[in-house]
C-alpha cells in the first residue's frame, strides 16, 4: 500500500464519519428514533459527527500518540483504541455525577443508562477505530 501525506487526516475523517453514523445506526436501532432518514442525517451531520470529531481530537489523537510508542497499528490495537477514545469521555462523566446520583437516590437507574451507554459508545468507537486502520494501513512501532 503506498503512503501519501495526507493519509493520517483522510483516516481520521474516516474514521469520525464511521463513528457517527454507528452511533446514529445503534441509536435508531434501539430506540427507533428517529423514524425518518431526513431526521437520521440530520442528527448523524450536527450531533453525532462534531461529538466525534471532539473524542477524536481530545481522546484518540493523544492516545494514538502514546499507543504507538508501544505497539503497532493492528486490527485488535486499533479497534481497542478506537473503543477507549469513545468510552473514556463517558466513564469520566459517569465517576463524576456518581456522587450526585448516589445521594438522591438513582445510582441504579444510572447504572442502567451509563452502562448501555458505554456499550453503545465502545461499539461505534471500535467501527471508527477499525474504519482508521482501514485507511491508514498497518504501521509499526513508532520510534522516536
Amino acid at each position: 500500500m503506498s503512503d501519501f501525506p495526507g493519509r493520517p487526516m483522510v483516516a481520521a475523517v474516516c474514521a469520525i464519519v464511521i463513528g457517527a453514523a454507528t452511533g446514529v445506526a445503534i441509536s435508531v436501532t434501539v430506540t427507533g428514533w428517529p423514524s425518518d432518514a431526513r431526521q437520521m442525517l440530520d442528527i448523524a451531520a450536527f450531533v453525532a459527527v462534531p461529538i466525534a470529531a471532539f473524542h477524536a481530537l481530545l481522546v484518540g489523537a493523544p492516545l494514538y500518540a502514546l499507543a504507538r510508542r508501544r505497539w503497532p497499528l493492528t486490527w485488535l490495537n486499533a479497534m481497542l483504541g478506537g473503543a477507549m477514545t469513545a468510552i473514556v469521555p463517558a466513564a469520566s462523566w459517569f465517576l463524576i455525577s456518581l456522587p450526585g446520583a448516589i445521594a438522591d437516590g438513582d445510582f441504579g437507574a444510572m447504572l442502567r443508562v451509563t452502562g448501555a451507554a458505554l456499550v453503545w459508545l465502545g461499539a461505534a468507537g471500535a467501527a471508527a477505530g477499525l474504519g482508521y486502520r482501514a485507511v491508514r494501513g498497518a504501521l509499526p512501532v513508532a520510534t522516536v
